[in-house]
């Protein structure tokens, strides 16, 4: 069961950096028209670091999942993902103000 879990959270994390990347690198703007103007493409690199920053956290889970097949492993698994996307909207408030 631990093995699936790894292997679907591994593919979860590489799909949301992917994404990220493609916002980042985008030069068609993907927000809403109303966002449209001359800070699209700021808002679009800013917003393509904030999904990468996230990004780690279901993989650093799936990882830890693999430790054991107990209770405590998958406990331990479910709080390093939360810790690990706490981190990253931290380090993406800090990217905000940074804009």
């Amino acid at each position: 069961m631990n093995t699936y879990y790894c292997i679907l959270m591994i593919i979860f994390g590489v799909l949301i950096f992917l994404y990220g990347l493609q916002i980042y690198a985008s030069k068609n703007p993907v927000l809403p028209a109303k966002y449209h103007g001359k800070r699209t493409k700021s808002y679009l690199k800013f917003y393509g670091k904030a999904v990468i920053t996230v990004s780690p956290a279901p993989i650093l889970s799936g990882l830890v999942s693999l430790l054991g097949d107990s209770g405590i492993i998958m406990i331990l698994s479910l709080v390093t993902l939360v810790l690990f996307f706490i981190i990253g909207i931290v380090i993406s408030c800090k990217l905000y103000k940074e804009e």
